[in-house]
């Protein structure tokens, strides 16, 4: 039953990590790139008024790819925030499951303590017996 225990939380830490990188790195780094990418389009914006009709071409379509990143940059952050809950719903079951194998280990050690305790009771009337026995043979 311990390697089952030491498996889950092993796991359980696992879950975590991945969590906390995707909640702490991945997701912010998203946002950052988002940010970056809605800077470049405003700046490209502005930028439109003292061009020419070919490079407005060039702008306009560089702006539209830019705003396409941005629309995907969004969709992978929903996503990466999906899997962070989806680790952590597997979390709380591994730790259910690992509060039930710690609790049915608790349950087998009393028993085992309380035949122990049984046991030791019987030895423990057995010897009187057997005292008296020795004395009367004497």
């Amino acid at each position: 039953m311990d390697y089952q225990k030491d498996n889950i939380q092993l796991e359980m830490q696992q879950l975590e990590k991945k969590r906390t990188y995707i909640l702490e790195e991945q997701i912010p780094l998203q946002d950052q790139l988002a940010t970056k990418l809605k800077k470049e389009i405003d700046t490209l914006k502005a930028d439109l008024e003292y061009q020419t009709e070919e490079e407005k071409e060039a702008t306009k379509t560089s702006i539209e790819q830019k705003e396409a990143s941005i629309k995907q940059t969004r969709e992978e952050k929903k996503e990466l925030e999906k899997l962070a809950e989806k680790h952590a719903e597997k979390h709380a079951m591994l730790q259910k499951k690992l509060k039930g194998i710690e609790d049915e280990n608790g349950k087998k050690t009393a028993k085992h303590d309380d035949s122990n305790e049984k046991k030791n009771e019987q030895k423990e009337d057995e010897r009187p017996k057997k005292e008296v026995k020795n004395k009367e043979e004497k």
